[in-house]
């Protein structure tokens, strides 16, 4: 059922700035009576200023002359609307419910009382007004219907405290009644989803901080950077600067000169120059390709560009599928939801 979200209550009380804010944050159409009334009076007195009394006046007498009319002009978007709801703000008599009704065949009319202390109301008005003319303001002939529509308000709201207080308590009331269509019900979702942003934000931020610090260390180089078999050699040396050589014949002493690993003898490039004299004339790159293809080793050496790519792709790999993942299950329990929602 489509629902129409009246708001009602006494100037400055806030009913206003709840309504347009409801209507912006769910993309939910808004109709005012003051904007009309605002404009019948730029129409007729153009060159008169628009005080709180003239609008009284002229409100007024649009309900007293024309109410269907009034009604009809204000709820122009929301005939034309096609969605599950409709905000309407500045309903102050009672008498057009009815007409309202009329008009919104198969809507639900939900009425939002909102009432705030004189005190809040008096430090709200630019510029500012006297008790005195606050009173005045309340005793005209248009405000005299707000106390039934008090009493005939789905919920009157005190909106004393703090704006995002009063728009919190009004969100909550909507959702736990289940009004006002998907624009409302939607609220568990949009929590659901901030939830899951600032946890895959976490989540990238820890990935990137451990995939960096481990790309630093000569170890982790080579276990996080070289994912297949061909390259950890490619990475052994690029990080190290050791070449392999047969232990049979090697030269030099153990632990000072080279060292055992994997079974194999490893000899620093630069230790190697010295006991190797004969084979200076080759470059480290020719000598590294030829002794790692001797153990059976393909040797490709990694370019400081490449192992850049290498780890900005595993930086972006891990929140990547974590955001993949996410979107799946949220579009699956979308469809479910949808389906549950249809079936009962």
């Amino acid at each position: 059922m489509r629902t129409l979200l009246i708001f009602a209550g006494a100037s400055k009380t806030g009913k206003t700035t709840l309504a347009r804010r409801l209507a912006s944050e769910r993309s939910i159409p808004y109709s005012s009576f003051s904007a009309i009334v605002r404009r019948l009076a730029s129409e007729r007195y153009p060159n008169e200023k628009q005080t709180i009394e003239l609008l009284q006046t002229l409100g007024h007498e649009m309900v007293v002359k024309d109410p269907c009319g009034f009604c009809r002009e204000v709820c122009g978007p929301a005939l034309q609307n096609v969605n599950s709801c409709h905000i309407l703000d500045g309903l102050r008599h009672r008498r057009l419910i009815p007409i309202l009704k009329a008009l919104h065949p198969g809507y639900d009319l939900r009425i939002i009382y909102t009432e705030t202390s004189k005190r809040a109301r008096l430090s709200r008005f630019q510029p500012s007004v006297s008790e005195a003319e606050l009173d005045a303001i309340d005793s005209h002939a248009v405000e005299k219907e707000l106390d039934d529509l008090k009493k005939v308000a789905d919920i009157t709201l005190s909106t004393d405290g703090k704006e995002q207080e009063s728009y919190l308590k009004l969100v909550s009331w909507l959702t736990r009644d289940g009004l006002g269509g998907k624009e409302i019900s939607d609220d568990e979702g949009i929590n659901v989803s901030r939830g899951f942003w600032h946890l895959w934000t976490v989540f990238s931020l820890v990935w990137i901080l451990l995939v960096l610090a481990a790309s630093l260390m000569p170890s982790g180089r080579r276990d996080i950077i070289s994912y297949k078999q061909e390259q950890q050699a490619s990475d052994l040396f690029a990080s190290r600067h050791v070449v392999p050589l047969s232990c049979g014949n090697i030269r030099g002493d153990l632990s000072q000169d080279y060292f055992e690993f994997r079974g194999r003898c490893w000899m620093l490039l630069d230790r190697y120059r010295v006991l190797y004299p004969e084979d200076k004339a080759e470059s480290d790159r020719d000598l590294a390709k030829r002794t790692y293809a001797a153990i059976g080793q393909d040797l490709v050496i990694v370019t400081g560009q490449q192992r850049l790519w290498r780890i900005l792709m595993v930086v972006a790999l891990g929140p990547l599928l974590t955001l993949g993942l996410g979107f799946a299950v949220y579009f699956v329990g979308r469809g479910f939801n949808q389906s549950s929602t249809s079936s009962s």
